[in-house]
C-alpha cells in the first residue's frame, strides 16, 4: 500500500520541498521520461498489463500498456500514453481500476503541500451527463500536473503527468467559465 504522500513522491522532484514550489525540474517516474520507447519504461517496472490490443485514443491518451498498482488500498493503473504514430511515453496517467475513489480530497491536499496551490482549477464545468467536473493543473518547466474528477458524483478520478505542451486547454467537460489561478484568486465555497 502507498500512502498519499508516497504517491507524491512516486514522481519525484529535485531535493527539497521548496524546489517543486520554485518550479524547479520535475524529473519522471523511477527513470520513466518523455520520448523514451514503451517497452524501456515497462522493463522499469518488469510488469504490465495490456489495456486494450489496438492503441486508440482514451481521455487523451494513446493507451496499449499500463503498470498495475496499489495506490490507498485501491488498484490503480499508470498507463503508459503514447504518440499516436510511435510506441513512445507521452504522457502517465494514474486511473483507478474500478473508475471509483473516495481519496479525491486526500491527493488534492497533498498536490497543494507538495506543489503549492494549482496554477488553475476549472471549477464550473459539467460532463455528457451534466455531472459537476473538476480540474486542478500544476504548470513547470518540464512537466504538467493534473488531478481531475471526470465525474464528481461517482469520484471518477484521474492524475496526468505529461511535458508542457502549447495546446489550448478547455478544461474537463463543457466549462462555464475560465480557470481561477489559485495562486493569485480564491477558491470559491
Amino acid at each position: 500500500m502507498i500512502s498519499v504522500a508516497a504517491a507524491l513522491c512516486v514522481l519525484s522532484m529535485a531535493p527539497g520541498e521548496a524546489a517543486a514550489k520554485g518550479e524547479q525540474t520535475l524529473t519522471g517516474l523511477r527513470g520513466i521520461r518523455w520520448g523514451m520507447s514503451v517497452s524501456e519504461a515497462i522493463a522499469l517496472f518488469d510488469r504490465s498489463v495490456l489495456v486494450q490490443q489496438t492503441k486508440t485514443s482514451i481521455s487523451g491518451c494513446y493507451v496499449r500498456h499500463a503498470i498495475p498498482i496499489r495506490l490507498l488500498d485501491e488498484d490503480w493503473s499508470i498507463w503508459l500514453c503514447e504518440a499516436p504514430d510511435q510506441a513512445v511515453v507521452t504522457a502517465l496517467n494514474f486511473e483507478t481500476e474500478n473508475r471509483h475513489t473516495e481519496h479525491f480530497d486526500a491527493f488534492l491536499a497533498a498536490f497543494t503541500e507538495a506543489y503549492g496551490p494549482a496554477h488553475s482549477y476549472w471549477h464550473t464545468c459539467h460532463n455528457v451527463n451534466w455531472n459537476k467536473t473538476v480540474q486542478y493543473d500544476w504548470y513547470f518547466p518540464e512537466m504538467r500536473v493534473s488531478l481531475v474528477d471526470r465525474d464528481a458524483p461517482a469520484n471518477w478520478v484521474v492524475m496526468r503527468y505529461e511535458p508542457p505542451s502549447d495546446k489550448v486547454e478547455y478544461g474537463p467537460g463543457v466549462c462555464i467559465e475560465p480557470p481561477l489561478d489559485l495562486r493569485r484568486d480564491a477558491a470559491p465555497d
